[in-house]
């Protein structure tokens, strides 16, 4: 009898469990490919069908940030007309309207073409394409009071090892020389100087005290670029990964094959949980309706991918509201890195208590930056090479930015 009971309770649990799954997965404002827009600059280009993956991945994650931001972790939409979610929307709408859409993709493609030397169709990496986020956030808060009490800091200094592998089967060599990024450094002075620097202009009420009671503390989006492995995810970051995927200021990770972006929110046993942006819909011109349909930004079933078969190059998103929240970031994630050194290996990102020494990157980057930005992009590079030593094929992907 009292297995039975269990069993039922156990069930009933994970009913529960799974209900509250499918509310916060489809309160998620789900961004995808989109066609007939406004051309995209000084092209023909009307879609980003194909190519625009990781950016509606990198909307996805900033969408999720001020969703959090405005209307808390536990807010839920159940298709209300909320003013506040309908805001964030248009924000991120594919119009090239930088007051109305600061975070659309045509103002995401006229940076990456300042800053990385990107055009409509090329594909974006999960570094370059937070560092634009970044960039636009505060682009946008000088025009917004609602988005001057909270800003973004981009993990800088990635550790890395340059290695060299070859690798024979039959009568093919496979030549291999890249960059296996072990660690990405959160500068926390940095973190706080950001945090501590209030907007005159702001009069919300998210930006409270600090502990002393004398400085101000603004909200903080946290963007980790990290690489979990060489050529393919390691293993070892697994249980790591589901840790901080489970931490409720975890926005989520955005990631997934090469050249086939997704979002990452949550997991079940060895399967990651994803809002998929691969779907064309027809763009909504949200500039003259003000009532535009809600329905084609909420995404009702979640796409599952092994955790062990994602491309090793992603970005972790984190959302602190308050200096509390921060604490609690800063004890966790020193708890995974003091258990990864205890296992014998690489943290998947590392916390330094001081400033950076060079903070360049911490500032907003400009068109007098594009050249040294260019030469800090990092490229995988697979040769294809015959018996007689000849390159038959050159394959090369972004991987991403050195901050």
């Amino acid at each position: 009898m009292s297995d039975s009971i269990s069993q039922s309770d156990e069930q009933s649990s994970n009913l529960y469990a799974y209900d509250k799954f499918k509310k916060d997965f489809y309160s998620r404002i789900w961004l995808t490919y989109r066609r007939d827009f406004p051309p995209l600059l000084q092209t023909p280009i009307t879609t980003d069908n194909g190519w625009g993956c990781m950016i509606r991945s990198g909307q996805m994650i900033m969408a999720q940030a001020f969703l959090t931001h405005f209307h808390g972790r536990n807010w839920r939409w159940e298709g209300q007309d909320d003013l506040i979610h309908r805001m964030i929307i248009k924000w991120f709408a594919d119009i090239p309207d930088r007051s109305t859409s600061p975070f659309s993709i045509h103002e995401i493609i006229r940076q990456g073409q300042q800053l990385f030397g990107k055009n409509p169709g090329d594909w974006f990496g999960p570094a370059s394409i937070s560092i634009i986020m970044k960039n636009l956030l505060e682009d946008a808060a000088k025009d917004n009071r609602l988005l001057c009490d909270i800003c973004c800091y981009i993990a800088q200094d990635c550790t890395g090892m340059y290695v060299t592998y070859s690798y024979s089967q039959l009568l093919t060599l496979f030549f291999f020389n890249f960059i296996i990024i072990v660690s990405s450094s959160v500068y926390l002075q940095d973190v706080i100087d950001l945090c501590r620097t209030a907007n005159i202009r702001s009069n919300s009420n998210t930006i409270i005290d600090d502990d002393d009671g004398n400085n101000q503390w603004r909200s903080i989006i946290i963007l980790i670029p990290v690489r979990l492995g060489g050529d393919e995810f390691n293993k070892f970051y697994s249980p790591y990964f589901k840790q901080i995927l489970s931490l409720s200021s975890c926005l989520g990770v955005i990631g997934g094959k090469p050249r086939h972006s997704l979002y990452f929110i949550g997991f079940q046993d060895d399967k990651l949980l994803a809002i998929d942006p691969h779907y064309c819909q027809k763009s909504i011109d949200v500039g003259t309706r003000t009532n535009f349909p809600l329905d084609s930004y909420h995404c009702i079933s979640p796409k599952r991918i092994s955790l062990t078969s994602i491309d090793p190059s992603c970005t972790i998103g984190f959302y602190l509201k308050t200096k509390q929240d921060y604490d609690e970031f800063i004890n966790f994630s020193q708890q995974i890195i003091d258990h990864s050194y205890k296992s014998n290996g690489y943290p998947i990102y590392s916390l330094d208590s001081n400033n950076r020494f060079d903070n360049q990157m911490n500032e907003p980057l400009s068109s007098t930056t594009t050249a040294t930005t260019m030469d800090r992009i990092l490229r995988m590079e697979y040769r294809l090479v015959d018996r007689h030593g000849n390159v038959q094929k050159l394959l090369s992907s972004e991987d991403f930015v050195v901050l």
